[in-house]
């Protein structure tokens, strides 16, 4: 395992406090009127499509950023700064969403945990829901499969967006390098607006 991996991980487990789930972890349902932007950072919701569709139609952002992370995946560590980087320099066009498909509460503390490391997550995260199914794998293809039916060949480390309609204009695989994923979403959103004549 890399050691840098391993000293961050550790770093986590150290850090953890000792609360339990329900002092960070909120189940996002209709009963929740809050917009992404009224959501508390360094919090864990756990959300359907559904719910992630309701808040996608509450933005006022052109383009929304799905990121799929685990604090176990590799690839994952390593495309978040630049993930992240990417979500501060457009904050004026994309919202970013970092999800995230844990059933453990270690785990889920080791995640909270991760992201408060950096000093400008700003952000929620959000957890599959369980209503999927009750292991991590299963629900996390189900859930992805009720955003972007039949796609294939993804992993964790997946890029999702989405327009201002709502509707996905790119969605990585992992055959796509870090550089390919990160550049195909910039040429969405450093798009020039084309002029419409009258």
């Amino acid at each position: 395992m890399n050691p840098t991996l391993l000293l961050g991980l550790l770093a986590c487990l150290l850090t953890a406090n000792s609360f339990g789930q329900e002092s960070f972890y909120t189940l996002l349902d209709s009963s929740h009127q809050e917009s992404y932007q009224t959501l508390q950072q360094e919090h864990i919701y756990e959300i359907s499509h559904q719910e992630l569709h309701r808040l996608f139609q509450q933005s006022d952002k052109q383009y929304k950023l799905i990121y799929t992370f685990g604090v176990w995946c590799k690839p994952c560590i390593e495309l978040l700064p630049t993930v992240l980087n990417l979500s501060d320099e457009h904050a004026d066009k994309l919202d970013l969403y970092t999800v995230i498909t844990e059933n453990r509460t270690n785990i889920l503390q080791l995640s909270r945990n991760y992201f408060a490391r950096y000093k400008d997550f700003d952000r929620p995260v959000f957890n599959v829901s369980n209503v999927y199914h009750k292991r991590w794998r299963k629900k996390y293809n189900i859930f992805i499969d009720k955003l972007v039916p039949g796609h294939e060949n993804f992993g964790m480390s997946l890029l999702i967006l989405f327009d201002e309609n709502n509707q996905v204009v790119f969605v990585s695989n992992y055959y796509l390098s870090k550089e390919d994923k990160i550049n195909k979403v910039l040429e969405f959103l450093e798009a020039e607006p084309v002029a419409i004549d009258k």
